[in-house]
Formats: structure tokens, sequence, C-alpha cells
């Protein structure tokens, strides 16, 4: 009874995954073919560096919501609930205040703050969408979160792409984003308020003492959740920096595709950690099943598709200037694969309050990759394969700390 549960509770999820994916490739390959390289790779940064600050104002509030919220009494989850989302918001807010700073400091051109400010204002949206979507998540609410979550990417993706398309704008496709995430928000957020019940939230943000005591008590978990992103985005920041900006745009192509199939590991995340916390708090220590056969699969399936797919992969979704691209594909896949392989170890030390553990090794994995960017690059040999090659090298490194961990603690 418990692994249907936990199968179809992975479709729920696994299917607004899908449709996620789809759309943020809609978005990609149309924008892809409207910029081109240089001008992809402008939008690729920015729109990491959203996605970068949405994560770290999420401060591992992911974790502890599907950790806190998924077996509780009612009034403890709802204390929970509105203490998270006060410190949510002001996080949200104090980060995205930066990236608008850092925008007017930053950007190329004047004509482009139009785009990155809409941009940076959409990214906002889809965190909080993300947030109160974990708590339904959390709740067991699954299909009640499907279609908003559905409506916020796939829609929000492919209507801002095809618009933008047409009208050969970069503003116009930002603000379609912005616009039609902000009203998916709404509704999430009523959701949320109706399956954790919470109250009295915004008269919480004027008393300073509980959202630091919230910050504070969940520093382990901000902690682990901020070096996972840079560890994740790291390569975007060397390419950038690295690279000519037709060569960082391809690479970051490439990039794009390996968060689009890394898309996965929030799936697997929701859907199980809730499900091995309650089977920690009954003594069952060994991993689910069904996640072993899910992970093994989809990390088999990803190697073998970017492999044979390598030589067609980029042209189709990306057009004819992003080529050179095909030679990264088998790279990329088993850096995915990787990926993929250590949410089996991940999952077990989180469950198991190891968060610092996982940060301290993510952040190593991070001074080992600039490491090596910077030795290849003043040797005159760096280019995006061997990023490429980078990033892998430093995935199968993480795999192995991992299990080393997993085996010193059981």
């Amino acid at each position: 009874m418990r692994l249907s549960r936990s199968f179809w509770n992975l479709l729920a999820v696994g299917g607004t995954t899908a449709s996620r994916l789809i759309g943020v490739l809609i978005l990609y390959a149309l924008l892809a073919r409207m910029l081109g390289p240089a001008g992809f790779g402008e939008f690729t940064y920015w729109y990491t560096v959203g996605i970068v600050l949405g994560a770290l104002s999420d401060y591992g509030f992911g974790q502890q919501i599907l950790i806190r919220l998924s077996a509780d009494s009612p009034e403890k989850i709802k204390q929970e609930g509105e203490r998270l989302i006060v410190a949510k918001l002001i996080l949200v807010m104090f980060f995205f205040l930066a990236a608008l700073v850092f925008a007017i400091y930053q950007a190329t051109e004047p004509e482009s703050l139009y785009w990155i400010v809409s941009l940076m204002f959409s990214c906002a949206c889809a965190t909080l969408i993300e947030f109160f979507g974990v708590m339904l998540r959390a709740r067991a609410q699954y299909e009640n979160e499907a279609l908003r979550s559905f409506l916020a990417t796939f829609v929000a993706s492919v209507g801002a792409a095809i618009v933008g398309y047409f009208f050969e704008s970069l503003v116009v496709v930002c603000l379609v984003m912005f616009f039609v995430r902000l009203i998916v928000l709404f509704f999430q957020y009523a959701a949320a308020k109706n399956a954790v019940k919470f109250d009295g939230v915004f008269g919480l943000m004027f008393s300073i003492q509980e959202p630091l005591e919230t910050l504070r008590n969940g520093f382990k978990y901000g902690a682990d959740a901020g070096a996972g992103q840079l560890l994740s985005n790291i390569d975007v920041l060397l390419a950038k920096y690295l690279l000519t900006s037709e060569s960082a745009g391809i690479y970051m192509a490439g990039n794009r595709l390996v968060q689009a199939a890394l898309s996965g590991i929030p799936v697997l995340s929701n859907v199980f950690i809730p499900s091995l916390v309650v089977r920690r708090k009954n003594g069952i220590r060994e991993t689910i099943p069904l996640l072993r056969m899910v992970v093994l699969f989809v990390s088999l399936s990803l190697v073998v598709v970017l492999y044979f797919g390598a030589p067609y992969i980029p042209g189709v979704l990306f057009g004819p200037r992003f080529l050179a691209l095909s030679d990264f594909l088998p790279i990329f896949g088993v850096a995915i694969s990787l990926r993929y392989l250590l949410t089996l170890d991940a999952f077990y030390l989180a469950i198991n309050d190891r968060q610092i553990d996982r940060a301290i090794v993510q952040l190593i994995m991070v001074v080992i990759s600039i490491i090596c960017a910077a030795y290849f690059y003043h040797a005159g040999g760096f280019s995006g394969i061997i990023l490429a090659y980078i990033m892998a090298f430093v995935g199968l490194i993480q795999l192995a700390v991992y299990r080393l961990l997993v085996f010193l603690i059981k």
C-alpha cells in the first residue's frame, strides 16, 4: 500500500516536472534562435542569477517543510508553517533587492535593465510558488499542487517564449513570465494557507525575533541549500568569465539541458524524503526499493539518450549556431548520471541531520572546480569541453565522499 502511494505521488509530481521540463526547453529553444549564442549566454547568466537567489532565499526551507510539516500535530504544523513563511518572505525581499542593485551596476546596456528587472521579479515569484508547492506536497496534496505548477512553468515559459519570439523582444518574454507567475502565486498561496491553516503571517513580519530564531535554527539547512546551488551553477560563472561570449553561450545552452535533466531530483526529494522520515522514525534504515529503481533507470537512460542523441539534439533544439554543443553532451550525460546516483546517499544524510556535512563537501567541490578551471585557464588549454570534464570529475568525487560518509554513520 505504501509503495503504491509513493508510486502515484511520484507520477503526480513527475508529471508536473515533465511539463516544466518541456516548457523550459521550448523557452530555451526559441530564445537561442532569437538571440544567438552570445545573447543567449547573457540571458542564461541572469536567469541563473535569479534561480540561485531563489534557492538561497529558500535557505533549506524545502527540506524543513518536508521533514517538519509531513507528520506532526495540526497546531505544531501551523506554527512551523508561519515561521517558515515569514523567514522566506524576508529573505526573498533581501536577496532580490540586492539583485536589482547588482543589475544596475553590472548591466552592459541601460536598455537591458528592463528585461533583467522583469526576469528577477519572475524568479522571485517562481521561488515563492515552489515554496508553497512544497508545503502542499508535505501535506500529501500532490494533485492539488500539480495544476498551478503546470501553469507557473509550462504556460509561463511557453507563452513567454512564443510571444517574445514573434515580437523579437526579450523584455516581452520576461514580462509575460512575470505576470503569469504572479497570478499563479496568488492561488498557490491560498491553497497552502488552506492546507497548513496558517494565519497572522504579515503581523509576524514586524517581529524580528521570530524570523531571526527561524533563520538561526535553520542555518544548517540554509548552508546545505546554498552550497548545493553554488556547486550546481559554478560552471555558469566560470564559463561567463573565462570563456569568450560565443563559447560561453554554447556551453550555457548545454548547462540549461543539464539543469532541465536534473529537475527530476526535486521530484524524488518531495516524494521520498517524507516517506524516509517516517521509515526512520519506525527504525527502518534501508533505502526504499522504488527510489533505488527510479534512480538507476533515470541515470542509465539519460546517459544513453545524450550519448546517441548528441549529433542531433543541439541542432534540433537550439539551431545550427549551437552544433558545437554535440561534443559536450556525452560528458554532460555522465555528470547528470552521477548527480542522480549520489541522491541515494544525499537523502540519507539529509534525514539524519547531516546537512552541515553535505554543505562542507559541496563547498570543497566548488573549490576543486575553481582550482581545476584556473589551472587549465592559465595553462592555455581551457575550453567548454574541459569545463564539462571538470564538472563530471567533481561529481565523481562527490559521489565517493557521500558514499564514505554514509558508510561511516551507518
